[in-house]
Formats: structure tokens, sequence, C-alpha cells
């Protein structure tokens, strides 16, 4: 069966989708805050490329949950990544949105409507129908039932179209993103979750490594692949740790730890402090000397914090290695006392020799009134 998106107003740049595109149809019930009660019945449209895999997601939804009165309902064809991320919308031929009083969308006001589909985190999200929709404020117009646009949302919508781009906007971002995403999980090839990790995005970099692990994928080609571009960002750094954790149990090597302390050398602040915190919860014996390496950090930490997770490792599995001292030594010139004293009290348990002694010494006596 063959697909072609509707074609009309168009609102951002999109290529046609080619008359001999590939498609599979799928339908779903999926539910919509404008009609919690009742879910709909859908078809989601999977574009395919020549090698069958899944390229995008499409479905036809309505411009608004018309709710018992008159409304001028507009079908709107939106498009998803395989990620479930929202990419575009379009209408059908001759096809228009309105404002209050039957007023025509403006170039602006289309443009306006994909940058509020396109924020994930729009307060649209947690907002009900009757947030929206105040009932004893209610008037008719072309957007089915309307009322005035709260404050706090006149950036967030086009204005005298707010029911329109709630109603949207929880298709665009709501339980079909979570189902597209469900659906890449389930089918997606070696080589596509490859492609996404390599993308260089964070998300998707993420992403795949989470379905890499689910599925328990860690041959050698594939963590020779993975490794060297192993992302530290945001929310990928977490996934990351996670995989490298599984595979070191699957394979029963020093995986996890040997690609940490690598990982550790080029990342900010923010991802020391969750490899640090997966050290801390992490059941694998790590190599003889990995928390000796690891050491060399303690003078370029940046808070204390780190600091005092990296110190707290140390204790448990370091007994006191002459890098181990020299290193927690130089922390006792930190312009942040709080790291100074911390460094102060881990080595009054330690082995000093003279002069790490004497540094102990000036330091006991310089700060007496805060020890």
């Amino acid at each position: 069966m063959l697909f072609t998106l509707f074609m009309g107003h168009l609102m951002m740049p999109m290529q046609a989708v080619a008359s001999d595109m590939v498609i599979h149809e799928r339908v779903i019930e999926v539910t919509h805050p404008g009609r919690a009660s009742q879910p709909f019945r859908k078809t989601l449209v999977a574009q395919l490329n020549a090698n069958g895999d899944v390229t995008s997601y499409s479905m036809v939804v309505d411009s608004v949950v018309c709710l018992d009165v008159r409304c001028e309902v507009i079908p709107v064809t939106l498009r998803w990544d395989v990620m479930g991320r929202y990419l575009s919308y379009d209408l059908p031929q001759n096809g228009r949105l309105t404002k209050t009083d039957h007023v025509v969308f403006t170039p602006v006001d289309y443009q306006k409507l994909h940058d509020v589909l396109s924020d994930r985190r729009s307060l649209l999200k947690d907002l009900s129908s009757e947030r929206i929709v105040d009932p004893n404020k209610a008037i008719q117009t072309a957007d089915g039932v309307s009322a005035p646009t709260p404050v706090s949302l006149q950036q967030q919508v086009v204005v005298g179209a707010t029911y329109t781009c709630y109603t949207l906007w929880h298709w665009a971002n709501g339980e079909v993103a979570d189902i597209i995403r469900n659906l890449t999980a389930e089918t997606a090839t070696l080589a596509q979750l490859l492609e996404l990790y390599s993308s260089g995005g964070v998300e998707e970099t993420g992403f795949a490594l989470e379905l890499l692990a689910k599925r328990n994928l860690y041959s050698k080609d594939i963590l020779d692949s993975l490794i060297p571009e192993m992302p530290a960002q945001g929310n990928a750094i977490k996934a990351s740790l996670q995989y490298l954790y599984s595979a070191s149990r699957a394979n029963d090597k020093d995986i996890y730890f040997d690609t940490v302390e690598a990982i550790f050398a080029h990342s900010g602040k923010t991802e020391r402090i969750h490899i640090l915190e997966s050290l801390s919860n992490c059941p694998l014996t790590p190599p003889d000397a990995f928390y000796d390496s690891m050491s060399q950090f303690l003078p370029v930490l940046e808070s204390y914090y780190e600091v005092h997770l990296l110190i707290t490792l140390e204790e448990q599995h370091n007994t006191g290695s002459k890098a181990l001292v020299d290193n927690a030594c130089k922390l006792l010139e930190s312009d942040n006392f709080l790291i100074a004293r911390r460094a102060y009290w881990f080595l009054q348990e330690l082995d000093l020799v003279a002069g790490q002694s004497i540094a102990m010494a000036a330091f006991r006596e310089k700060h007496s009134d805060r020890l």
C-alpha cells in the first residue's frame, strides 16, 4: 500500500514523500487528555527506506478534540523520528487553521505552532484541558471551545488558538511518542542501533546504548566500535555506565573500569559525579591498580562532593599507596577549605613520610580552630 503525505499550508520546510515510498500501517489505541475517558483508534504509518528500515512515522489527527459543540476540525498530519520526537506537521490541500472569530493563521502563527510542538518541555504538558478551556468562561469559536489564554501560556501558544496548540501538542508529544519508542526498541536492527549511536546526538547515543544493553549485545566487535566513542555528556553518561557494567558482567573482564577511567579524564563535573556515584554502587571487583590510577584526579576535581566521593572510594579500596598519598597531600593547599579538611582527615589514617607529616602539622596549626 502506498502513502503520500498531504501537502498544503506548510509550516516548516519539508520534503515530499516519494510516491513509491514503502510504508507499513499499524492501528493503535491511544489516549489524549482532551478525551481521557475514551481511547482513540488511530493508524500509525511507518515510512521505510530501501533496506526495509523505518525512517520516520506519521499519523493523521484532528486539529481539536471537539467538545460537543460545532468545531472547525482540520486533519493534521504529524511526523516523528524513530525515537518518537516530533519532526513536522502538514495540512491537507487548501486546509487552514483558524483562531478565535475565524481569523486564519498567518505564516508567523504556523511557525509558532511548529515551535510549540517542538518544545517537549512546554507548560502544556502538565495542564488539564479544563485549565485550557474553563467551562465558566468558554465561548464558542472556530477553535471549538475557547477561553481567554492564561497569561502564563501566552508565550507558549498561538494566542487565539490555545486549544488547537494544546490538542496537537499532546498528539505530538504524548502517548504516541512512547509507542514509537517502544516500536523502535522492538524492531530496530543492530545496524540501526549502531547508526543511532554514531549519530553524535546525546539522546540518540543514550537510547541506542539502552537498547543494546536490553538485548545483551556485548560482542567484541560491538564493544570495539562503541568504546572509542563512548559518550560522556548529559543523560548519555548514565546509559554508558549501565552498558559498560552489563558488558563487564557478561564478559567477565575489566571493560567497565578501564573505560570509566578514560571517560572520567575528559568529563565535566556533572558527568564525573555520575561516574563516582556509579563506582560507589558497583559490586564488581576493580583491577589492583585502578584506584591508584584514579587518585591522579584528586588535585584537579572542582567540588567538595567530587573529592569526598573519590576519597571515600579510596578509603574502601586503596591501602594508602604512595601515589594516593602524594595526590591527597596536594589537596592540603586547596583554596576550598572543605576539600583541604577532607584530605586532612583522610591522611591522618595513613603512613606519611617526613615532608608530608610536616605539611599536615602546618595545616593543623593554621586551622586548629576549624578542625
